[in-house]
């Protein structure tokens, strides 16, 4: 019996051919044909998934790419050239697993269906860590490198990068911005603030990812060399955006407009367990016009049959 990689739960295997009217009840028909609706998902879903890791790959992969058509391995050669192409590579793989990161918390339908909030929420935390371990390689690589490899000239050069390259200290204030959402989504020092605390601060990343970005404009060399480079990364980010605004943002807030959706109550439940009883007037509306609109619509139809044959 497969496993659905989106609940975990035991699914059905798809029936090998239709049943008729004549073979079997009314009922079993029914559930055969939201067994079928349940195959028909999961295959969809599992598209999804595969579409999504080939897309995750590919972008991986014309990353690399761009920096190997633009001397990257070329300059591995001597070390201070080396450690300017190594620390050019993490931050070009770390700026796309930022926007890699924003796309799995931006609440989109299709991958919600396809891997389930929790795994993305997973997911989101790991590319996270990644790609930040990559941009603190990358500020430290590259600077070591401009610095012509010597150890002891590397804090001058830090100093030197964030007051005379554009967009350098934006960038500098982004970073410690980021840095601050992943020290307080460690789990310890998480489980000592409050959710409403963690989040507000969570949502300083999208402000430190919209300061790191001109020092990636302006001085990127990527940006600057190659046109098709700078149409990809244009590409990526406003995607990025335009998914966070529509998805996370936008949706949301015009459903919570258009049921006019209020808390209505929290009931405590057990220590530390709460129920959010909310209300709407459009919800409820509907919900008084049909009962059975509260259910998926499978379900919708069974029970509006059951209501109309009775037992």
């Amino acid at each position: 019996m497969p496993t659905s990689e989106v609940t975990g739960r035991k699914r059905s295997s798809c029936p090998t051919r239709s049943i008729t009217a004549a073979e079997q009840p009314a009922v079993l028909l029914d559930r055969l044909s939201l067994q079928r609706n349940d195959c028909r998902a999961d295959r969809g879903d599992a598209i999804t998934r595969a579409g999504a890791r080939t897309a995750l790959w590919l972008s991986l992969l014309v990353v690399s790419y761009s920096w190997a058509a633009d001397g990257g391995i070329r300059d591995l050669g001597a070390m201070a050239t080396a450690l300017l192409s190594g620390g050019r590579l993490a931050g070009l793989v770390s700026a796309d697993l930022l926007i890699v990161q924003f796309v799995l918390i931006a609440r989109i339908p299709l991958l919600e269906r396809a891997f389930g909030q929790d795994r993305l929420i997973g997911l989101h935390r790991v590319v996270g860590l990644t790609s930040f371990t990559l941009m603190i390689a990358h500020v430290a690589v590259i600077t070591w490198g401009y610095a012509g490899g010597d150890v002891l000239a590397t804090p001058a050069m830090v100093w030197e990068l964030t007051v005379d390259y554009p967009g350098m200290l934006l960038a500098v204030v982004g970073t410690a911005l980021l840095l601050m959402v992943v020290i307080t989504s460690v789990r310890p020092i998480r489980d000592r603030l409050r959710y409403e605390s963690w989040h507000l601060l969570h949502l300083y990343g999208y402000l430190g990812a919209g300061l790191v970005l001109p020092h990636q404009l302006w001085t990127g060399q990527e940006f600057l060399g190659s046109t098709a480079a700078t149409l990809y990364w244009w590409t990526l980010w406003i995607l990025a955006a335009a998914a966070v605004l529509v998805w996370r943002i936008g949706l949301p807030l015009w459903r919570s407009v258009r049921h006019s959706l209020r808390v209505a109550a929290v009931v405590p439940e057990a220590d530390g367990v709460v129920s959010v009883l909310d209300q709407g007037a459009r919800r409820q509306q509907r919900t008084n016009a049909d009962p059975a609109s509260r259910y998926p619509d499978p379900l919708r139809r069974s029970l509006r049959e059951a209501v109309v044959t009775g037992p």
